[in-house]
């Protein structure tokens, strides 16, 4: 540490550019008061350190020329400055247009949105791209009026936020954009040059989903066909999902894959059906007293929501919403009536037991039988 004997046993050290007493014990690792009784005070009450220790370290202090300066009135470092080894490093954040620092996510939101409401405007910027993610350190806990100082940590200085895996897909995403820029001003200068990868064929917005990595190998065509919202028509024509020789590789296609009429008129009566089921949740949920829908939105098995259940705002929402629903129940209608071998293959649609046992009992539901069940009015 400082090599102090007295002080290295009470794990305390005087950084000897501001003069502060910093205490290294990993529970505390702040800067401390230069009153030699309240650091006295401090190593009984927070380490239980033994008197004699204690005695030693103060009576040095007491007598130290220069005398030591209070961590409380130390103006902080610069940012970009290196992370102080003794010091606590927090994760922070700083507001980009003004000096703020803060470890309270809540604290900067705020700030951004009361100080600097006009500028996000201006600029057309959500909440959170208006400060920066970084790490910070001070010479106290919780200093006054903020006093942090950003440090560089790994030859940085803002810190990755989310998980490892998020920043590592990004990052290529930011090196493959790279490439693609370099390879465009090489194209220039040099003639045509062969892309490294297929980067330029994709939006960010896709790259940044995963959905190019995901749907690899699957026929996109006939999986987006699964999807097709199917009507009450009288024809006998069914739905061709996939013709022969569509596809390429594994996905090929060696005959044409069709839903029949029939299980069209079957799909579209189920439609229907999913929004009457869903208009009667919605009523009875109408109806229901406020505890039960506290605990209709809860996501803890032992404690319900403090607020209850409530419904989408705008009409035009819930009808997307339930669009979206339908089509989710179709696909799965229709893959089910594939070929297995053909489904698993072409799709990667694969189904659990529980799973294919539950579509069974509604397909194969002897409400069928009955007349005029596969029509809009029934």
């Amino acid at each position: 540490m400082a090599g102090i004997p007295v002080l290295d046993r009470v794990r305390l050290m005087i950084e000897p550019h501001e003069q502060v007493i910093i205490c290294c014990w990993d529970q505390c690792r702040i800067g401390l008061s230069s009153d030699p009784s309240q650091v006295n005070d401090h190593l009984r009450n927070k380490h239980s350190l033994p008197s004699d220790d204690r005695r030693a370290a103060t009576s040095l202090l007491r007598s130290r020329i220069p005398t030591i300066n209070n961590a409380a009135s130390i103006l902080p470092r610069k940012d970009g400055s290196e992370i102080h080894p003794h010091l606590r490093v927090y994760d922070g954040f700083a507001c980009s247009y003004c000096i703020l620092r803060t470890i309270s996510k809540s604290t900067i939101s705020r700030h951004v949105t009361d100080v600097h409401r006009q500028k996000m405007f201006e600029l057309r910027a959500r909440t959170d791209e208006m400060y920066m993610p970084v790490y910070l350190q001070a010479w106290t806990r919780n200093p006054a009026d903020g006093q942090y100082w950003v440090v560089e940590k790994n030859g940085s200085n803002t810190r990755p936020v989310g998980r490892t895996d998020i920043y590592n897909h990004l990052k290529e995403v930011l090196e493959r954009e790279e490439l693609r820029i370099k390879n465009q001003k090489a194209s220039i200068e040099q003639g045509p040059v062969a892309p490294a990868s297929s980067f330029t064929e994709i939006r960010p917005w896709l790259e940044r989903t995963g959905w190019p990595s995901t749907y690899k190998g699957v026929h996109r065509d006939l999986l987006r066909l699964l999807t097709t919202v199917p009507t009450f028509s009288p024809s006998h024509i069914g739905l061709l999902l996939g013709r022969a020789g569509s596809g390429t590789g594994r996905v090929q296609l060696a005959i044409d894959v069709v839903s029949s009429a029939d299980d069209e008129r079957k799909i579209a009566a189920i439609a229907a059906a999913v929004e009457k089921v869903v208009e009667r949740c919605e009523q009875t949920a109408r109806t229901t007293g406020r505890t039960v829908l506290c605990w209709l939105r809860s996501v803890r098995p032992q404690g319900c929501y403090a607020k209850p259940f409530t419904f989408v705002s705008k009409e035009t929402s819930r009808r997307k919403y339930m669009l979206l629903f339908r089509r989710f129940i179709i696909m799965v209608f229709r893959a089910y009536r594939m070929d297995t071998e053909i489904r698993q293959r072409v799709i990667g649609i694969r189904f659990k037991r529980r799973q294919a046992e539950s579509i069974a009992k509604i397909w194969d539901h002897n409400v069928w039988t009955q007349e005029g069940a596969k029509t809009s009015d029934f």
